[in-house]
């Protein structure tokens, strides 16, 4: 399966550590899956739960209200993983309303032609609880 990570995240990723760099203003950080709020610090086993689901052929998304400054610290730094080890990343600027709405796990299902109800979530908040319950993903794990 093709990476959905289009060059345009790229560009975001690459502008946004610049601009945080020199002190501009930054995406908020995010309640997000396998990632806890302190400073985009993977949870135990994130990293091999993402290898492990890939090398299996389940395709894995990243479904964020933060901007991809943040996927490019959570994955990348904190994981040491590449962009491309997930399928799909969907931030605050695919979406209009963050969490809990529903529309960045119903955006995520519907772009990895993914049905809802067999999909599966981690999430450590409950506001991404309830976006993902609210997209039709039954199984939510908290995290």
């Amino acid at each position: 399966m093709k990476p959905l990570i289009t060059d345009d995240h790229r560009v975001q990723l690459l502008d946004n550590g610049a601009a945080a760099a020199r002190g501009e203003k930054r995406d908020p950080l995010p309640v997000v899956k396998l990632f806890t709020l302190d400073a985009a610090r993977a949870v135990p086993g994130a990293r091999e739960l993402i290898q492990a689901a890939r090398a299996g052929g389940t395709p894995v998304a990243i479904v964020t209200s933060a901007g991809p400054d943040w996927v490019h610290r959570s994955l990348v730094e904190s994981l040491t993983l590449e962009l491309d080890s997930v399928d799909l990343v969907v931030t605050a600027r695919d979406v209009e309303d963050g969490k809990p709405h529903p529309a960045g796990f119903a955006l995520a299902c519907r772009r990895l032609d993914a049905d809802p109800a067999a999909a599966l979530a981690a999430e450590d908040s409950p506001a991404g609880v309830r976006a993902a319950l609210g997209a039709g993903v039954r199984q939510v794990h908290g995290i």
